[in-house]
């Protein structure tokens, strides 16, 4: 049977009689075991492509590059330190929960506690409303309509090169959220684009929503209305981009 040793290095040698040692020996390593504590991120695309890192402990980075599984695929790591290895996430054609573990050679680090879910991508088919002021009001919100919104933590919106944070979309339903719409500095059209995973991947082809710089009053005529003036009286405001 294997005795039970620190870690180290020993040699291992052979006896017939107990006493007498044969000639030779070889060498064996005790390690501390292998532990994966979980991955980051732990949402990722269908497509792949991203990178996740695995942290855990007792890593043989002396034992050359890991070999990452998820969902029974191997890639190669990217990077490896004594607690954490970087990997690029493979594809995957259907969304689900798999199983993430390393390995080294025939050593493996393996735990049904670190779990990696893959997610369908969002898709949007429309907006409402899709014009709004490069200085929108506060808590002023546009509604995205599409497909597989979810409700996770890395729910995202851009628009354009504006990035929402997390707090500001407002999940609804799989096919429906809110996001508030952030300010720009520029008037003119820009993408508006969902990410399910925290903003490493985002939806393609999405609609646009226009900026348009707001209304201005420079003065209204006339300036003092007389009390009992009929309801009918009309008075003029003057200003510019106002709109029918």
């Amino acid at each position: 049977s294997v005795p039970m040793l620190d870690t180290g290095t020993y040699a291992v040698g052979i006896s017939n009689n107990g006493v007498d040692r044969g000639v030779g020996a070889a060498v064996v390593q005790y390690r501390n075991a292998i532990q994966i504590f979980d991955v980051t991120p732990s949402q990722g695309s269908l497509s792949g492509g991203g990178q996740i890192t695995v942290h855990g402990s007792g890593f043989p980075t002396q034992d050359g590059p890991a070999l990452c599984w998820v969902d029974q695929v191997s890639s190669v790591a990217i990077a490896q330190h004594s607690s954490h290895v970087v990997c690029i996430l493979q594809g995957r054609q259907e969304a689900g929960v798999v199983d993430v573990y390393l390995q080294w050679g025939r050593v493996a680090g393996r735990s049904t506690h670190v779990l990696f879910e893959y997610i369908n991508p969002a898709e949007i088919v429309g907006i409402m409303p899709s014009v709004g002021s490069l200085k929108p009001r506060s808590g002023s919100r546009v509604t995205v309509i599409g497909s597989g919104f979810d409700a996770g933590v890395g729910l995202r919106c851009r628009f354009g090169n504006a990035n929402c944070t997390r707090s500001a979309v407002k999940w609804v339903t799989s096919s429906l959220i809110q996001c508030l719409v952030p300010e720009q500095s520029v008037p003119g059209p820009v993408e508006v684009k969902v990410s399910n995973d925290g903003g490493r991947e985002y939806s393609t082809n999405g609609p646009a929503f226009l900026y348009e710089d707001p209304p201005s009053v420079h003065g209204i005529f006339p300036k003092v209305i007389r009390p009992g003036v009929s309801h009918q009286s009309t008075i003029s405001v003057i200003g510019k981009l106002f709109k029918n």
